[in-house]
């Protein structure tokens, strides 16, 4: 298992850099629209650790919408070919689906036609992912985030339908008690799991050791039972970084074992 972390911004990637993660998960859409020369800047920090930014999350923008009435994919083109060629040209190897507000449903009398279009759009990501050599992971999101793929099953579902190597599922340890959603949805998944998200459900914290939550090692094993030895990434709030970063590595190589 490959251990990241997820930093909010540009100050914390140098302090996440410092305690050698396998690899960053960094926000696209804070990144997309920064100048030429602060990309290059940011590429040549990651080069000088010899870490690279192999998954991205926030893959949309706020005001960026997949299910209002006048969705149309040309709208998206401009945006993901910029965004796209950023994330490989940093290491991209996964680009995390979640942006819940993209895919929030406000009229559920218009459901099936929402859906069609989210699915759309995935299929529109499956056709980016194969042209830059990366993989998508539909991110389940809990209700108080989004109303729509709230579980690893209904991800699955929607990864199922699109039916490409390409698209998988993501399991968050932070949304999934918040959905009802249970461990073992991971190992019925097991086919499509892409990517992990980890932090303590209860506060959204850094998982260490003793830290309230009793559930890692149930985490773990459906992990284990899902034949799971890949990425995993730290996603989590933090009032210092550089300090929990180092503890919640130390945490995670711990389970890391099980898996490998």
């Amino acid at each position: 298992m490959r251990i990241g972390f997820n930093p909010a911004n540009f100050e914390m990637i140098t302090e996440v850099l410092a305690v050698r993660p396998d690899y960053l998960e960094l926000p696209i859409n804070k990144i997309v629209d920064d100048p030429p020369e602060k990309i290059d800047e940011l590429r040549r920090l990651l080069q000088s650790y010899g870490v690279l930014a192999e998954c991205f999350n926030v893959l949309l923008k706020s005001g960026q919408k997949i299910t209002d009435d006048g969705y149309d994919r040309a709208d998206f083109r401009e945006y993901l070919d910029k965004a796209f060629y950023i994330m490989k040209s940093l290491g991209g190897c996964v680009a995390v689906f979640g942006s819940g507000d993209s895919r929030r449903i406000s009229d559920f009398s218009k459901l099936d036609k929402c859906a069609a279009q989210v699915e759309d759009f995935v299929g529109m990501l499956d056709d980016y992912a194969k042209e830059y050599g990366m993989r998508i992971a539909i991110e389940p999101l809990s209700p108080d985030a989004v109303n729509y793929i709230n579980t690893v099953a209904q991800a699955y579902e929607l990864a199922s339908r699109v039916d490409s190597d390409y698209v998988g599922v993501l399991a968050d340890l932070y949304h999934m008690p918040l959905s009802g959603d249970d461990f073992s949805n991971i190992v019925k998944a097991a086919d499509k799991l892409l990517h992990i998200h980890i932090a303590n459900p209860t506060d959204r914290k850094f998982p260490r050791e003793g830290d309230g939550y009793d559930g890692y090692a149930l985490f773990f094993d459906a992990l284990r039972k899902a034949n799971y030895n890949g990425r995993i990434t730290v996603e989590a709030s933090t009032d210092d970084i550089a300090a929990d970063a180092k503890l919640s590595l130390k945490f995670l190589e711990k389970y890391s074992h099980s898996l490998n």
